[in-house]
């Protein structure tokens, strides 16, 4: 496809809804991951009036250049940043992180990574495990197969896989000597190279992207697109849903408040009220609605509608980015190559290959063990090559922790702890929804997961000893972190300083508004995604998973809402069931 083929395609955009209606039957707030899904399969079948509100803009075609998803802190992007945190991105003197989330159409499959990941069998079948009927392995994965296009031929056949859906997951048309290496060292360990969306998840892969023919597909593009021309979905954009509207003597949710070109508006939902937000947005909408725990609500002298732990369990995915390596010839290109050489972008314009068709340099993946894995089979590390230098940003930051790389032939592995035991909060600032909510993953909270992180580095570092990679000179950057000088290099207390100072988010917060039994305190949804004690409002997003998943978070996302559109119709069918 050429750049004018292109640009048409995003032509095809749901059109921005100004028609003043504001009674609908579902009202949607999030046109992200799970909201562009949910908002296709609630109006495909033309009998129901749906609203979807976005509080960000149209996703452009430049977007969909996979290089370009390193550019944060953009109109796209909400601009977070966490909370001062005894642990984690304490490089500047805030110790804060930056936190992007995407605010666009399509949400934060614009700006992410592309990377199709489920999770293990195991993850699934833990959460039926605690109660949440319907949500094992052998229930979640016709939905993860209904949103799929798969376009590798060699998984097309494969049980595991759709070919049908709407979302083509396809492998990168560029891959750098750095993918032969790396496969060639998993060979030499004895490593399998696997289908990690399929039976098995422990070993080596080519990624799985959210990419066809070296362009992003956003759950936007894969799912709104094709709505256009339903009469029965209007979609708003730049729309900030302020509240929740309640009726506390029926204890059901009526509608939402929301601002948009500087007017206040109210509509209203016939039958039920959908957040789809995301892990931070969602429960900060619900605390500023009086859905939360009593405490921090009448802290703020909010009216308590019901006494929840919403926002409490964040869980989030850290990644480590103090381990450089360094080769004696290059085998993958720097971020400044890639973008300072025009042959790469008449390459991409051209024939959508090279290097801007991909993400830095994720191209590989390595699933393993570490110290004391959550389960026998499923994986707790994940392996990541990065770009040299990182494109990552560190807020307030005033330490180069890789000037004395410049000139060298370099690459960045990352380690990704995928079952961390730390839990975190959302909670709130002020009432003003334009505050950003307080934010606090917690990173290395807990102990146990410092050392199965340590554990983890010197497993990931095997690798580089084999005949694979010291035929390319490989080395260990071994110049000491700031901070951790004291310690001697690479011993285990040297990495868990290491761990501590240069972890970032990798943008995979969920659990905050955690499904469980309907008597299980620390649960707000229950297993159909209602919101406990509250008629006509559910959660459809990464808020609910009741644990965090050894993957990454945007394809579990799409297969909640796959499974809830099929709850919500199946409900609305046999009219709305009250909460018990």
């Amino acid at each position: 496809m050429d750049v004018i083929e292109l640009e048409r395609e995003f032509m095809n955009a749901p059109n921005d809804d100004y028609s003043g209606r504001e009674h609908f039957d579902f009202l949607e707030v999030g046109a992200g991951a799970a909201g562009s899904v949910l908002a296709n399969r609630l109006s495909e079948c033309g009998r129901y009036s749906v609203l979807l509100l976005e509080a960000g803009a149209d996703e452009t075609a430049s977007m969909a250049v996979p290089g370009m998803a390193t550019l944060q802190r953009f109109a796209s992007d909400w601009n977070y940043t966490t909370e001062p945190m005894p642990a984690g991105c304490p490089l500047g003197p805030t110790g804060r992180c930056l936190y992007p989330r995407g605010k666009v159409m399509g949400g934060s499959t614009v700006t992410n990574a592309m990377m199709y990941v489920r999770g293990h069998p195991a993850d699934y079948d833990e959460w039926e495990r605690l109660g949440n009927a319907g949500w094992g392995y052998r229930h979640v994965l016709p939905y993860f197969r209904k949103s799929e296009n798969v376009q590798i031929p060699e998984l097309r056949s494969s049980p595991y896989h759709g070919t049908e859906g709407p979302l083509p997951i396809s492998y990168s048309p560029f891959a750098s000597r750095l993918s032969d290496l790396f496969l060639e060292a998993a060979r030499e360990k004895g490593i399998p190279q696997v289908d990690y969306n399929g039976q098995s998840q422990m070993g080596v892969s080519r990624i799985q992207t959210t990419t066809w023919r070296g362009e992003r597909w956003s759950t936007n593009r894969a799912f709104l697109f094709p709505t256009k021309r339903r009469r029965n979905l209007l979609v708003r954009k730049r729309a900030l849903v302020t509240r929740v509207l309640l009726d506390a003597a029926a204890r059901r949710a009526v509608g939402v408040r929301y601002e948009r070109d500087g007017a206040s508006h109210v509509a209203t939902a016939k039958r039920e009220v959908v957040l789809c937000a995301g892990a931070i947005n969602t429960p900060q909408l619900l605390l500023l609605s009086g859905v939360g725990p009593s405490h921090h609500l009448r802290e703020l002298g909010i009216r308590v509608r019901k006494d929840l732990p919403v926002g409490q369990n964040l869980v989030d995915h850290s990644f480590f980015v103090g381990l450089p390596i360094v080769f004696n010839q290059s085998v993958a290109p720097s971020a400044r190559e890639v973008s300072n050489d025009p042959k790469n972008y008449i390459d991409y314009i051209t024939n959508r290959q090279g290097p801007l068709s991909n993400i830095g340099s994720l191209e590989m993946i390595y699933f393993f063990q570490a110290g004391q894995p959550v389960s026998d089979s499923a994986p707790n590390m994940e392996m990541l090559f990065l770009q040299f230098p990182p494109t990552v940003n560190f807020a307030n930051s005033n330490v180069n922790i890789y000037q004395n790389l410049t000139g060298k032939h370099t690459s960045l592995p990352v380690l990704v702890p995928l079952r961390p035991a730390s839990k975190g909060n959302v909670t709130l600032a002020s009432t003003d929804i334009h505050d950003q909510p307080k934010i606090f993953p917690n990173y290395f909270g807990e102990e146990e997961d410092v050392k199965n992180a340590v554990e983890g580095l010197k497993k990931m570092l095997e690798l580089f000893q084999t005949q694979a990679f010291q035929k390319v000179g490989t080395k260990l950057f071994d110049e000491k972190l700031p901070s951790c000088e004291s310690y001697e290099f690479a011993t285990d207390e040297y990495w868990a300083c290491a761990l501590k100072r240069f972890s970032l988010t990798i943008y995979h917060p969920c659990c905050t508004c955690r499904m469980g039994r309907k008597k299980d305190p620390s649960s707000v949804v229950d297993p159909d995604l209602r919101v406990k004690g509250i008629n006509n409002l559910r959660v459809v997003d990464a808020s609910v998973f009741p644990t965090m998943v050894s993957g990454h978070l945007e394809a579990p996302t799409l297969m909640v809402a796959e499974k809830s559109a099929d709850m919500i119709l199946n409900s609305a069918s046999k009219g709305i069931r009250k909460p018990k």
